[in-house]
């Protein structure tokens, strides 16, 4: 080979060292037989800085330069001399018909044109301008084809990338305006999953709660194209296989383009039967659980791109953090009202105010942006709202701001009581800062204590008076609070017990009760103290001497309006001389008892000899009566045995039995009239028995008319029907003898 024929190749290039190097005689032929005109073309492309490549002769033999080959990749430097539909079989035909075209004298010119290329290992889309021209043999016919080659794959993925985002941009501003008024979270989820799926051409977009058991979900909305169904229900995710549990409870997305083809038969026929070919399901993840759910569906398998796994990824974002607004926003207006309703319902004045810089320095002087209806009533300032303070109460507004502005800087609340002098009003107030800072806002809660601190100062002006008296009184004087605890005691109280002032607070008084008397006056005490009664007790207390004298301690509860115990108010008194002489006076009164016993037994002695004179004298005034009978019945005795007598000795025995009746008749009545008489006189024991009272009391009339006398006139009246009484007849005739004596001598002396 001559240096002239090779001197097309005479050129700082690779691409042309390798030409020049290899040996073409089983493809193109020795370089010196080239035609001059491939040669040329060849000369031309080796000095060009834009990647060229001529395909010779029928079957597109390659020649190129240093530009082409960086632009084939891993192929060179074997693609150098390599047949096109050998070198590219990704493009064969498309190559083929380059060729064709090229050899029958055609021009081509394709702008950014897609080609699969394997390229660096793997097949990738490239895109790239590309100028075909044919190259003539020597015979004037078309021998190649020249190609010009300009890739612009990065300018056209960065315009599709650009449109994409365009277009990403566009439609999450159109997501956002749909969803941006709504404040219902399911409408929000029904318009984002029914655009997210027309935007991406999906044949369904749903969205779904996680159970708390990290497996099942509920898809609670959906949105399905036509030719689609709903998938709303419940599910496992279990039930979608290994991969849908290890990604997604990884918290990372599942992304399946064909599950025929990526998972397990078992667990693709999950996805078969709700009408899902591939799917991407995007996790999200709070506080490190999976709580929801947002996945895009296609009937049919899909590769999923970069920048749609993106957008899926940021509307799921979006449409939890809008799903979190609409919550927050119900949470706060919720807030809201129960704030409002509090703040009109309170008692307690209350208002915001905002510092602002002034003429009196930085942050003198603030403005009333909000108040509430008992502001007015408490504070005595109505329409206090866009007021500033020194312009409602100038004069005292430098005491107010020092107040509130230290609670403004330091963020430290406090509570104080201060006047409003310009209503004449105290107040009892809290101050805190509103967060943050910037905003220079003070809230402020307070109510009127004028009527209290009135009431608190007569008391105080009424316990000063009590005291002043307590102090006066003789008496030992002293307070305990509602607990019982005693805490004041007047001078008469340490001058009793030597003790010094104070030290008797508390229950240390107690120390000075006798032993005996402590348990019983510390129950009642505590008792008193329970059920609010007035406490009374008698009791020893020691003297600073060490005497034990007898008191009388006492205390009343003061109430308050509601009924209760504000405090007690005690008094103890020296009884112990008192008590001495009751017990000196007990002593006389133990003798004047026992003299007056004495003198009453005397007198019943009296009284029972009186009544026995009085019933002898009323049996002598009965034995007057009766000695005339008592006569009469001894002579009918007589009588009656000397006529019998008389008539024995006649011999005549005939007719004795009614002279010896009538003797025994009289007999029975002297012997009747004995009983009574012994019955009078008690001698006889009692013997009761069932007695006609009837048949006894006329048995007794005789007895009776004699005892009263001939000037009493006397009616006997028996009782009809009367049953027999069981008693001593002997006691019943005493005591109607005796009834009957009394009932004459209280009467008259005609009876």
């Amino acid at each position: 080979m001559t240096d002239s024929a090779l001197a097309f190749l005479d050129v700082d290039s690779e691409a042309a060292r390798l030409i020049a190097e290899r040996d073409w005689s089983g493809s193109l032929g020795p370089i010196e037989g080239w035609p001059v005109a491939m040669r040329s073309v060849v000369a031309l492309i080796l000095r060009s800085p834009i990647p060229m490549v001529l395909l010779w002769g029928k079957d597109g033999v390659l020649l190129y330069n240093d530009g082409y080959a960086a632009f084939s990749g891993d192929r060179h430097p074997s693609l150098l001399g390599a047949r096109v539909r050998e070198g590219w079989p990704e493009i064969a035909d498309f190559n083929d018909n380059i060729l064709k075209i090229g050899l029958a004298g055609g021009v081509l010119s394709l702008k950014d044109q897609e080609l699969p290329l394997k390229r660096g290992g793997r097949a990738d889309s490239a895109w790239m301008d590309l100028d075909y021209t044919p190259v003539l043999g020597d015979d004037g016919r078309p021998g190649g084809v020249l190609c010009i080659v300009v890739e612009t794959t990065s300018r056209v993925l960065a315009q599709r990338q650009m449109a994409e985002a365009q277009a990403r941009l566009k439609f999450l501003d159109d997501l956002n305006r749909a969803t941006l008024a709504s404040r219902d979270a399911d409408e929000i989820l029904a318009v984002t999953t029914r655009m997210t799926a027309q935007h991406m051409g999906a044949s369904v977009c749903a969205y779904a709660d996680m159970d708390a058991d990290q497996d099942g979900f509920t898809i609670r909305g959906d949105w399905a194209a036509p030719g689609s169904t709903s998938i709303v229900g419940h599910y496992s995710l279990a039930d979608f296989g290994a991969l849908a549990v290890q990604e997604l409870g990884a918290g990372r997305p599942l992304i399946i383009n064909d599950n025929l083809k990526e998972i397990a038969p078992d667990e693709a026929a999950t996805f078969q039967a709700i009408g899902i070919s591939a799917t991407t399901c995007m996790p999200l993840v709070t506080d490190g659980r999976l709580t929801a759910l947002m996945a895009v569906h296609h009937r049919e398998p899909h590769v999923w791109t970069d920048s749609e796994l993106a957008l899926i990824r940021e509307v799921t974002e979006r449409s939890w953090a809008n799903i979190e607004r609409v919550r927050a926003d119900a949470a706060r207006a919720d807030s809201e009202s129960r704030y409002r309703a509090l703040f009109d319902a309170i008692d307690e004045g209350f208002c915001i105010v905002e510092f602002f810089d002034g003429p009196h320095g930085p942050l003198s002087d603030y403005i009333h942006i909000e108040a509430n209806p008992a502001y007015a009533k408490e504070a005595g300032i109505p329409d206090v709202v866009g007021k500033t303070l020194r312009g409602m109460v100038g004069a005292e507004a430098d005491a107010w701001v020092a107040r509130y502005r230290p609670v403004l800087i330091t963020g430290e609340p406090i509570r104080f009581e201060q006047e409003l002098v310009e209503t004449g009003r105290w107040l009892e107030l809290a101050a805190f800062r509103i967060e943050p800072p910037e905003r220079k806002q003070v809230a402020v809660l307070f109510k009127d204590l004028t009527e209290r601190r009135r009431a608190e100062l007569a008391l105080r002006e009424s316990e000063a008076q009590f005291r002043s008296l307590a102090r006066a009184l003789p008496n030992q004087v002293w307070m305990a609070g509602p607990d019982g605890v005693s805490n004041w005691f007047n001078e008469r109280v340490y001058q009793y017990t030597g003790a010094e002032d104070g030290a008797l607070d508390r229950d240390v008084w107690r120390r000075l009760i006798h032993p005996d008397d402590w348990q019983t006056a510390t129950d009642a005490w505590a008792d008193a103290v329970a059920s609010s009664q007035t406490y009374l007790a008698e009791l020893r207390l020691r003297r600073a001497d060490g005497v034990w004298r007898w008191h009388q301690s006492r205390a009343v509860p003061l109430l308050d309006d509601q009924g209760a115990v504000v405090r007690w108010v005690g008094s103890n008194t020296d009884i112990d001389d008192q008590r001495a002489i009751a017990e000196a006076l007990g002593d006389v009164n133990a003798v004047l008892e026992q003299r007056v016993t004495e003198r009453t037994d005397e007198l019943m002695r009296t009284q029972d000899a009186l009544r026995q004179a009085q019933k002898m004298e009323a049996v002598g005034q009965l034995t007057g009566g009766i000695a005339h009978d008592f006569n009469n019945l001894l002579a009918g005795i007589s009588g009656s045995l000397e006529l019998i007598e008389k008539r024995i000795g006649e011999g005549r025995t005939i007719g004795l039995e009614r002279y010896i009746d009538g003797a025994q008749g009289a007999a029975r009545r002297a012997a009747a009239l004995t009983q009574r008489l012994l019955a009078f006189s008690r001698r006889q024991t009692l013997d009761p028995k069932p007695t006609d009272v009837n048949r006894l009391i006329s048995g007794m009339e005789d007895l009776i008319r004699r005892s009263v006398g001939p000037a009493v006139t006397m009616e006997v009246v028996g009782a009809g029907g009367l049953w027999a009484t069981r008693i001593d007849p002997s006691q019943l005739e005493n005591a109607l003898l005796n009834l009957c004596i009394n009932a004459r001598d209280a009467m008259a002396p005609e009876g």
